[in-house]
């Protein structure tokens, strides 16, 4: 934990464990991280914001904070007391898998399945949305899967979703014929603005990193597991149009600030190995651009060799992001990055998926 005002940085994390998903509460006074066990199991901890008073909580399933400040894990919503003591306030509604970070909307998949003869089967999904984590729910969507032996799986399973804030609708992906192959060349996502609407196809992505914005979200779409091939940086509202890039550049890692301007990284393309050198040397061709509300063009920010995952400060002035495997502040559009910390993870060793490196669930930033 690094104190922006005092410049004191203090270890939260037990000495020599792996942490990982820092997330800031929406109160701003508490944090949460996953510590990978020798078992090789992720345990959650719970800190003050200042990252004292540490320690490991129950955990399982799915985790996070709700826009009231309330935190759900173990099956359980739990109000975190002046003391840090949890104090459970009811079981975790069946079949959640999202809710929208203002509180607006809370996402349901429902899954009924029915047993058929030689280990064949037939499922229904249902996507229902309500207002409130305990309200009634509406359907949005449902779709149907099956298997049997001689045709495999046929439909697609349900993947994960996104709530868009202000009631502006849902995003969401599926498995194509359960596929993991498939699934690491990217799966298309989906928006529903409304109950029953026809879902409309807003690209296809590798991850599902999706940026929010005031009336708008960006993604970077395009197939293809290797990072350093067919991705663009997507903005959509009305409609999805590419973010402008350079002739011959990829765009990526889009991030969008509360008052509309959006930040994101130009890169080369290559065709090469996923070997470390080759990862490191494609990141040696990001550069960090920002296209401000209103304008045109965008323009590149010095001194920003190697730049990936950028994020807006609150009050959408300032940015952080990651290049050289350190973490670096630009204070605001106009003026010269400034490092903050490294490394992030140990030279030579940055865990890669094809060329893509995880940097954004190395850090939070309560600002």
């Amino acid at each position: 934990m690094l104190d922006g005002a005092s410049g004191q940085l203090r270890a939260v994390s037990p000495s020599g464990d792996r942490p990982s998903d820092p997330q800031f509460s929406p109160s701003r006074r508490w944090l949460t991280f996953a510590v990978s066990t020798p078992a090789g199991n992720d345990q959650l901890w719970l800190a003050r914001a200042d990252g004292t008073a540490g320690r490991p909580i129950p955990n399982g399933g799915i985790s996070g904070f709700l826009p009231d400040g309330r935190l759900i894990a173990d099956g359980h919503v739990w109000q975190i007391t002046a003391s840090g003591a949890l104090r459970a306030t009811g079981r975790v509604p069946a079949d959640l898998v999202a809710w929208a970070p203002d509180g607006s909307a809370y996402a349901f998949v429902h899954r009924s399945r029915r047993n058929g003869a030689n280990g064949s089967w037939s499922a229904t999904q249902r996507l229902e949305v309500s207002h409130t984590l305990r309200g009634t729910q509406t359907r949005w969507f449902s779709n149907r899967v099956s298997f049997t032996k001689a045709g495999g799986v046929e439909g697609g399973e349900w993947g994960s979703a996104v709530v868009l804030p202000a009631g502006r609708g849902i995003l969401f992906r599926m498995f194509a014929d359960d596929s993991s192959s498939l699934a690491a060349d990217g799966l298309p996502v989906y928006e529903l603005t409304r109950p029953g609407a026809q879902p409309r196809d807003v690209g296809t992505t590798v991850g599902f990193s999706v940026s929010l914005g005031d009336g708008a979200f960006a993604l970077t779409r395009g197939p293809n597991r290797y990072a350093w091939l067919t991705k663009s940086a997507w903005l959509c509202s009305a409609r999805c149009r590419a973010i402008p890039t350079t002739a011959g550049k990829l765009s990526l890692d889009p991030a969008l600030s509360i008052g509309g301007s959006v930040a994101y990284v130009q890169a080369s393309t290559q065709n090469s190995t996923i070997a470390q050198s080759d990862v490191h040397h494609w990141y040696r061709t990001h550069r960090l651009w920002i296209l401000e509300r209103g304008a045109s063009r965008p323009r590149e920010i010095p001194g920003s060799v190697g730049a990936a995952a950028p994020a807006w400060s609150a009050d959408g002035r300032s940015l952080i992001y990651v290049a050289d495997d350190s973490l670096w502040l630009l204070p605001s559009v106009g003026s010269r990055p400034v490092r903050v910390i490294s490394p992030i993870f140990e030279a030579n060793v940055w865990p890669s998926f094809y060329g893509e490196v995880d940097w954004q669930s190395q850090f939070a930033w309560s600002s």
